[in-house]
């Protein structure tokens, strides 16, 4: 990968594959990268948006304290949280006097002519009057059209008003903006978003577009996005879970609720377009289309229907995880061959194995990622990061609040257990206790925490979210290594490697019950700084030894 990397993440579903991307990092995904994010949303505080901003957030924290530094540290290799992500958030402002379109587009009863233009396209009493803080809400005509002037608008403030005067979103635009003009020929620019919703759907096809016109504004008219040059990829996604219908009153007080009955034929429409329209057929070198069989679809209504805000946080799902990898294809393919010709443009595809009645998916690391190559990258790094993740929360027991009694607790328990008999001298006993926390934080939210109301309620992470959306399907791990109830947590604590079955049963840490001391007696007693990983301080060696050490109890060197 010598490009330099750019993704976009658009509306809700958009954040969620934006999420999975996140954890793809984490896990090691992506070595030596430095990769630049900008978040794309009418909802600014939307509870995926945030979920995702925030892990992002966490994510630099770790990395800054590998550095002493604040600003994301740098890119390692062969290691936990390796890539350098730089995050840039924009959202359309659609407050105070530009919360619907016909506010925003100064429309007035005595405006008859301007009236009776936008009555063409818009229904008076719906389209032009409901609240677009929450999204388009799959009225893609409205969106694309305030989406593309959104972007442009805010690049045309930037250049004309300064860094001083212009809104927060506004300054992260240029600043991306910025990154891609640095970056000409050599970016690589992948977008998430949905087809089946308002905000990814509106977006995907006009972005490349704004973007172009972004640049143009910001440079002055002296530099433009070449589609010749800058290869654009994206995920569109078609509708993988479903919600209940909005009632008569929700649709007289909102005036439009996206109904997910019709998400199947939205996918459709917006297929099609894409299909024919130039600007997608120009700029875009890959699209990876992703579905999800409807008859698998998880209902995910929980009280009332939102159409938006910070109580929207729907769980993550195993298509975004899809989506996550398809950028991670997007990324290292080595040629990326312009495609304008629609009856010239090569279709891939991938399926998924059925169980044998035919009722659920049978997820393995080839269903994301497949490869010749004896070593699988996503397969072995994302058991990597399984089982660092039972090893601190189960093992040391972190899957519940900070326990200061308890000296072995979390990574500083782990350190602690390196100290005692071992042969060598331990170089990360120095490492802030705080910079610690922070990646078992990171882990909680890759796997699993306990609720601190004394209840032990499990609250699923990432990958038990993901696992979960598989429903009676298989997912990679044997179902028993996703932790259920207190007697599976106590036996996991002797047994963090333990996660696989079927042909990949070897794969497992040596030891039998007795895992956990093992892995504990092999690592602490070949103790060595890895200047191979690429950073320098305490923290870069302790995760690049606790990744060495991982890999080779999995055999997988």
């Amino acid at each position: 990968m010598n490009d330099r990397l750019f993704v976009i993440g658009i509306g809700g579903t958009g954040m969620r594959c934006l999420e999975s991307f996140v954890h793809l990092c984490a896990m090691g995904m992506f070595d030596g990268q430095e990769i630049n994010i900008l978040t794309i949303d009418t909802d600014t505080g939307n509870g995926n948006k945030d979920r995702t901003e925030n892990l992002i957030a966490l994510y630099n924290e770790i990395k800054s304290a590998t550095t002493g530094q604040t600003n994301g540290g740098v890119a390692t290799k062969d290691s936990f949280f390796t890539a350098k992500l730089n995050l840039y958030k924009f959202a359309t402002d659609y407050s105070g006097n530009r919360v619907s379109y016909r506010n925003l587009a100064n429309i007035s009863d005595d405006d008859i002519d301007n009236q009776d233009l936008a009555d063409l396209f818009l229904d008076k009493e719906t389209v032009q009057n409901f609240n677009l803080s929450h999204g388009y809400r799959a009225q893609t005509h409205l969106g694309s059209m305030l989406m593309y002037t959104g972007i442009v608008e805010a690049a045309r403030n930037a250049y004309t008003k300064g860094d001083d005067n212009i809104l927060p979103q506004e300054k992260a635009l240029k600043e991306f903006v910025d990154k891609l003009l640095a970056a000409g020929a050599n970016a690589r620019v992948f977008i998430f978003g949905s087809v089946f919703g308002g905000t990814g759907a509106s977006s995907i096809p006009v972005v490349p577009r704004a973007l172009n016109e972004a640049v143009r504004i910001i440079s002055n008219g002296t530099n433009t996005l070449d589609p010749d040059n800058v290869k654009f990829g994206a995920a569109l996604l078609t509708d993988y879970f479903s919600f209940r219908s909005p009632n008569n009153t929700q649709i007289t007080e909102e005036r439009v609720v996206a109904d997910s009955r019709n998400f199947a034929l939205n996918s459709q429409a917006a297929l099609d377009f894409y299909r024919k329209d130039p600007t997608v057929k120009a700029y875009y070198r890959r699209l990876y289309h992703i579905g999800w069989p409807q008859a698998m679809r998880r209902d995910i209504s929980e009280g009332k229907l939102l159409t938006g805000g910070g109580e929207q946080k729907n769980p993550c799902h195993v298509v975004e995880l899809m989506s996550a990898m398809a950028a991670y294809d997007f990324f290292t393919q080595k040629e990326l061959p312009v495609n304008t010709n629609e009856d010239n443009m090569p279709c891939y595809y991938r399926t998924v194995e059925q169980t044998d009645d035919g009722h659920f998916l049978k997820f393995s690391a080839e269903s994301f990622y497949k490869t010749d190559n004896p070593h699988n990258p996503f397969f072995e790094k994302m058991a990597q990061m399984f089982s660092l993740s039972n090893l601190v929360l189960v093992s040391h027991d972190a899957a519940h609040a900070l326990n200061t009694s308890n000296k072995y607790y979390g990574l500083r328990g782990l350190i602690q257990r390196l100290k005692e008999g071992s042969k060598n001298e331990v170089p990360f006993v120095k490492i802030d206790t705080a910079h610690l926390t922070k990646i078992e934080n990171f882990l909680r939210n890759f796997s699993f925490r306990y609720s601190d109301n004394g209840k032990k309620e499990l609250m699923p992470g990432w990958l038990y979210q993901i696992r979960h959306s598989v429903d009676g399907g298989k997912f990679i791990f044997r179902n028993e290594a996703f932790i259920s109830s207190p007697s599976q947590y106590s036996n996991m604590a002797m047994t963090p490697g333990n996660i696989f079955d079927g042909d990949n049963a070897n794969k497992n840490w040596e030891g039998g019950s007795s895992q956990y001391n093992k892995f504990i007696d092999s690592i602490k007693n070949n103790i060595s700084v890895n200047s191979g990983v690429g950073g320098t301080s305490e923290m870069d060696q302790f995760l690049g030894f606790l990744y060495a050490g991982i890999r080779k109890a999995h055999k997988f060197n």
